[in-house]
């Protein structure tokens, strides 16, 4: 339907391409045919039907399907896996902060909730950047649309300040203050073991209590009670309590328990409740799931409480 509604107006469409198996990007990219595709990272989202990193790997490459010697493929060269992929069928452009590509960031200050601010050349030339969002994953970010804005003709002042101005979508990485200092982390638009954690490691960053409330994370397959057990023990680290909801999440509690202050419910309208009686002056609360379990209601409530 997209791609049915561009016209002669249209310079640009940015197109994202999901899949949770074999077949669905190389359909999507015989639809789209695109001139410059992009993959961020191998993770285990989607991992249930797939099996391996692998083979996300080699489902995600479907985005070439149809790519000839003057497209380009832009990758994580700090990715374990696509720092591997090599061709001579078309162009690979790489963004990356530890290992040599086309786009590195460098001197990189971490802001905390206030964002990031990093180095990357442009054109031979020292240029600087800065993202109103916290995170270094937020730097790969950035970094792939410096690449694609470069690439496409953009100055550096076009491509600073698009950076600049960004703000994510609704429930990614919403950051709302509340009475008494209160802070909500709303990230629950989708979850998966590294987005977990990216956004663990945001919330660290942040001054006062640190609550985590997580909720299952879907399409894990035979991997799930590992993940999650996994994603338990790095809130040891992260947060100062922990508060698990779902089936699957009373595996973070397991994993954590032992360490850290850390509280188990079946459902989020048992947790509201306790979140709602426990809540202090100053708190940051990240709260992040699958999309499956809706825990904006707990945001909703708590924005609604105190208002």
């Amino acid at each position: 339907m997209t791609v049915l509604n561009l016209d002669s107006k249209h310079q640009v469409a940015v197109l994202e391409m999901g899949m949770d198996r074999f077949g669905e990007i190389e359909s999507s990219a015989y639809v789209a045919y695109p001139n410059i595709a992009v993959i961020s990272n191998i993770g285990t989202a989607h991992i249930e039907k797939l099996g391996s990193r692998e083979n996300i790997l080699k489902a995600k490459m479907e985005i070439t399907s149809y790519f000839k010697n003057d497209n380009i493929l832009i990758i994580n060269a700090d990715d374990d896996m696509l720092s591997k992929v090599t061709t001579d069928k078309y162009r690979v452009i790489r963004f990356a902060i530890n290992n040599d590509a086309e786009y590195k960031a460098y001197d990189i200050i971490d802001l905390g909730p206030q964002g990031m601010e990093f180095k990357c050349s442009l054109d031979g030339l020292e240029r600087k950047f800065k993202i109103n969002l916290p995170g270094i994953h937020n730097v790969y970010n950035a970094l792939s649309a410096i690449a694609i804005g470069d690439l496409l003709g953009l100055n550096y002042e076009e491509i600073y300040n698009g950076i600049l101005v960004f703000n994510p979508g609704n429930m990614r990485m919403n950051i709302v203050e509340l009475e008494d200092g209160v802070k909500l982390i709303i990230d629950c638009y989708n979850a998966n073991p590294d987005s977990m954690k990216a956004a663990l490691d945001v919330l660290s960053k942040f001054e006062g209590r640190k609550i985590a409330i997580l909720g299952d994370m879907f399409e894990l397959g035979e991997y799930a009670v590992n993940l999650h057990k996994e994603v338990g023990r790095y809130c040891i680290d992260k947060c100062d309590i922990l508060i698990s909801i779902g089936e699957y999440a009373k595996h973070y509690y397991e994993a954590a328990k032992d360490n850290i202050e850390s509280y188990y419910f079946n459902n989020k309208e048992e947790a509201l409740e306790f979140i709602k009686l426990n809540i202090k002056k100053d708190d940051v609360l990240l709260i992040k799931a699958s999309r499956g379990m809706e825990l904006e209601y707990i945001s909703d409530n708590l924005k609604e409480h105190r208002k």
